[in-house]
């Protein structure tokens, strides 16, 4: 029995609710990628109890996801990779128009998914990326049993689409709520629940 869970990294320290021009959100978007996450006074009990039993800890290269694993298991083994980063933003080109980022990223995205993708990765690439990170996990997780991914709401949720197809049993994964977790499983055990 090999486990792969998915843990959402915790909350960024950099929040604004201020309008910005679509240049200053590119920079917003920066500084997000750099910051770490927000200290909390408990975590769900569910993730710590995951994370302590996993033999391997892997995080994407992003400062938030870093620090989420830093913050929640400090003497646990870990490695970063690139390949677990989240679904890039496209640049948008816009003048006068401000917005809160939250309304940038929303407007951004959905672009992303309409096919737009100034200055990023494209949203076929990214699919790739995850059926590659997907495979990594498993090659991971069939070398150390028990892995947790601290990784990102939405290339969580194509990880966790490409396990399902690769045979791993679990819930679908949905939640975008800082901190959960969702774990998968492949070997014999007939109660292992597929939602």
């Amino acid at each position: 029995m090999i486990t792969i869970t998915l843990i959402r990294h915790g909350r960024s320290l950099i929040e604004s609710k201020h309008k910005l021009t679509a240049n200053e959100y590119t920079e917003w978007v920066e500084l997000y990628d750099k910051s770490g996450v927000v200290v909390e006074n408990t975590y769900p009990e569910e993730t710590i109890r995951t994370i302590m039993k996993a033999n391997i800890i892997v995080t994407s290269d992003l400062s938030r996801s870093i620090c989420s694993a830093r913050q929640i298991c400090e003497n646990k083994e870990r490695e970063s990779f690139s390949i677990f980063r989240e679904l890039e933003l496209p640049t948008l080109s816009v003048k006068k128009i401000k917005f809160t980022p939250k309304t940038w990223t929303l407007l951004a995205r959905i672009a992303y998914f309409l096919g737009y993708s100034h200055k990023c990765e494209s949203h076929k690439d990214a699919q790739v990326r995850a059926v590659n990170a997907a495979k990594q996990l498993i090659e991971m997780a069939n070398q150390h049993q028990s892995i947790v991914l601290l990784g990102h709401g939405l290339f969580n949720k194509y990880i966790a689409r490409q396990l399902r197809k690769e045979g791993f049993k679990g819930k679908r994964y949905t939640s975008s709520i800082h901190w959960s977790s969702t774990t998968y499983r492949k070997g014999n055990d007939d109660d292992i629940n597929n939602d």
